[in-house]
């Protein structure tokens, strides 16, 4: 999924520098992005604990997430400096090419020493969860809050 994010920044960044780039490019690479971050984000946050283990699985969730909101942050404020130096073409390109990174880990991974454990059904859990948080008065507007964010104003 990576290897195709990369792809769309790629294209999109030959486009930037063509001059060509329209509206509906813009629409349609955001769409193409979307699409990537909602298989890769689930998948990436399963296979953490494959790469952990069940021990170490919270701080490694924890992690992930800080580095995710962090590159969120920091990731667009480092191109607004960089756009200032060079071309927007040029950002988006260094964007493209920083997707390399991951595919590159992700393809020196060493698949025997994943942690696999037995698989587990998962009927219920989402039920469970919503069920506990609607008996705890007290979570209610803070995931109220989170979910209007996510939704909203995530991007």
């Amino acid at each position: 999924m990576n290897a195709i994010a990369g792809l769309v920044a790629l294209a999109f960044s030959t486009l930037v520098w063509a001059g060509s780039v329209r509206l509906w490019h813009i629409a349609l690479f955001a769409l193409g992005l979307g699409v990537v971050n909602a298989v890769e984000v689930p998948t990436r946050m399963s296979f953490v604990s494959e790469m952990v283990g069940a021990e170490l699985l919270p701080n490694a969730w924890a992690l992930s997430a800080a580095y995710f909101n962090i590159a969120r942050t920091v990731g667009p404020a480092l191109a607004g400096v960089l756009i200032t130096w060079l071309d927007t073409g040029a950002v988006i390109l260094v964007n493209a090419v920083s997707y390399l990174g991951t595919v590159v880990a992700l393809a020196m991974m060493r698949p025997a020493e994943l942690h696999r454990g037995a698989p587990r059904t998962t009927s219920g859990r989402v039920g469970d969860g919503v069920r506990y948080m609607m008996g705890r008065r007290d979570l209610l507007l803070p995931m109220s809050l989170v979910a209007a964010v996510c939704l909203a104003g995530f991007n």
